[in-house]
């Protein structure tokens, strides 16, 4: 293989790792969000501010 090659396939490579990992990084933040909004609405019912359901 020539290293034109060599180098293309190494960038196709680290491509695909950076968008996976920027994808893992926008699936934590919204399992953090849904987390937190979880707690408001927690929160809120505890002190009778919104009805159960």
């Amino acid at each position: 293989m020539d290293p034109i090659h060599i180098s293309r396939r190494r960038n196709q490579i680290n491509r695909r790792r950076l968008l996976e990992e920027e994808r893992r990084q926008r699936q934590q933040r919204q399992q953090q969000q849904q987390a937190q909004c979880e707690r408001v609405i927690f929160a809120l019912r505890a002190f009778n501010c919104l009805p159960m359901g």
